[in-house]
């Protein structure tokens, strides 16, 4: 999924007076939580320098399909937030835990760990 692919659905689903900057740079957020996920596996990104409003629209984010319906989610809880509707944020935001944990658990069963680097995983 691109950045401009998971704005555009977001819209869809919960039109929003944020900008695609903003959106971006929330983007960013949930892929540098992802990359700190990714940085101990071979054969996955090597670094991870942000978005903001200069970034590409076209730039793919990292968590791949099917998992990558999570970045939805969390720009819903995002939305959600900043918009005082507490509610919904607990729900996009479990959905959106529930997506991260299911994509984690596919990175470590499906991926190999580089040697020069320890896993600590954060507790759910």
């Amino acid at each position: 999924m691109t950045i401009k692919q998971a704005i555009e659905q977001t819209r869809e689903i919960k039109p929003n007076p944020y900008s695609d900057k903003h959106l971006k740079e929330w983007l960013s957020i949930a892929d540098g939580q992802i990359f700190k996920y990714l940085q101990g596996f071979e054969d996955l990104t090597e670094s991870f320098d942000g978005y903001d409003g200069d970034t590409d629209d076209e730039t793919e984010l990292l968590a791949e399909h099917p998992f990558d319906a999570l970045y939805i989610d969390w720009l819903k809880s995002k939305i959600d937030m900043a918009m005082e509707e507490y509610e919904r944020y607990n729900i996009d935001a479990t959905l959106f835990n529930e997506g991260l944990n299911a994509y984690t658990r596919y990175i470590v069963q499906n991926r190999t760990p580089r040697q020069d680097y320890t896993i600590v995983w954060p507790r759910l």
